[in-house]
């Protein structure tokens, strides 16, 4: 079929495109045209128009370039983003994850995700991808370390999975719920974690995260497996330092959560969290250059 391009400018100046002529959609309209509409038919308008963004995508994404594809990511990234800064606050825990979870669907219908992580050319696996109606159900059961993982990507080695974020958005800490995030170890088993006791530790994942079930096992676009390694060092590292959520994103001498991930890929030459001077999970999992790999892997 043939591409055409049509632009749509948001009031917040983010321009979004819609790659597939009178079958596409425009990625936003005027969602924040009218500032008095009510909060939940904003978020409804926004949560319905990704939906059908990933149905339009699941059908024509193998007509798409990559660089067509990174269009459409990066501007739902930045989309997504720009509405949680403006309306986050307002968000209950379940529409948070939802519509992160929705977010991270874009990608998922564009590339094959198991395929693209460790390529530093990314998407180049992923030209004629097809999604399947199957890609969200459970890869079989697999033994890693000293549990069994029952859940999606079980059948994938650890070694494939090591340096890999985990996110929660469900965690709270001094009040409001901030969520929680790690770094998969290249200890079959184990993760790389800030939590308030013991401060920055080494465990195994079952510890924490089978106590959630929104969790979300992501990786980063276009770093190579020598840069998750470089990750999982810096993490390491850390081991034993104390917890404290009130620190700054230079001092290393005290980690919360997402920010010893966000040190952690930094120190690997990626800068994640959209550049926010005070990294979150949720900056994480919003971020344009990461790529939702497996839900409730725990």
């Amino acid at each position: 079929m043939g591409i055409k391009k049509i632009f749509s400018v948001l009031a917040t100046g983010v321009i979004v495109t819609s790659l597939f002529g009178g079958a596409g959609i425009s990625a936003a309209g005027n969602l924040n045209e009218n500032e008095n509409k009510p909060h939940e038919l904003e978020y409804n308008e926004l949560l319905t128009n990704i939906e059908e963004q990933i149905n339009t995508l699941q059908q024509n994404s193998e007509n798409l370039t990559i660089d067509d594809r990174e269009s459409i990511s990066e501007e739902y990234s930045e989309l997504v983003s720009n509405y949680l800064k403006k309306n986050g606050d307002s968000l209950t825990e379940d529409q948070l994850i939802e519509l992160t979870d929705e977010l991270g669907e874009i990608d998922r219908s564009m590339y094959n995700v198991e395929l693209e992580k460790g390529q530093t050319e990314f998407g180049k696996l992923s030209e004629d991808f097809i999604p399947s109606e199957t890609k969200d159900a459970p890869q079989k059961a697999g033994e890693f370390g000293t549990y069994a993982n029952q859940g999606p990507g079980a059948g994938t080695s650890w070694s494939q999975r090591r340096g890999s974020i985990l996110v929660s958005m469900t965690a709270k800490r001094y009040g409001f719920p901030h969520g929680h995030a790690a770094i998969i170890s290249n200890t079959s088993g184990y993760v790389i974690e800030a939590l308030p006791k013991p401060g920055v530790t080494h465990q195994p994942a079952h510890t924490y995260w089978s106590t959630v079930s929104d969790e979300v096992e992501m990786y980063v676009k276009k770093a190579s497996w020598a840069n998750y390694d470089q990750a999982i060092k810096y993490a390491k590292s850390q081991i034993g330092d104390p917890y404290k959520l009130k620190t700054t994103i230079n001092n290393t001498s005290n980690w919360y959560c997402s920010k010893l991930v966000y040190k952690a890929f930094k120190s690997a030459g990626h800068d994640l969290a959209l550049g926010s001077p005070y990294p979150l999970p949720l900056d994480l999992k919003v971020d344009k250059n990461t790529v939702t790999l497996y839900k409730n892997p725990f």
